[in-house]
């Protein structure tokens, strides 16, 4: 399902016991590779992955805590 607001957009997903880790995980991944995007897209580059610029080093900290975090509940 997509939810569209006045300059955002949300996708909800139904997940079951199963996939939900595997799927939120994801959803981090996809979220790290957004905000190295807004940044500057020659950060980001598919082929030679290079160090997060120290802008985003907080966030990406951060989506690594949640994802240890999670694996262990």
């Amino acid at each position: 399902m997509l939810l569209t607001g006045r300059d955002r957009e949300f996708v909800l997903l139904q997940l079951s016991v199963d996939n939900r880790t595997a799927v939120l995980d994801l959803a981090e991944g996809v979220a790290a590779v957004l905000a190295l995007l807004q940044i500057s897209p020659a950060v980001w580059t598919p082929v030679r992955i290079r160090s997060p610029p120290k802008t985003i080093e907080p966030e990406v900290r951060e989506a690594r805590k949640s994802i240890t975090s999670r694996k262990r509940s």
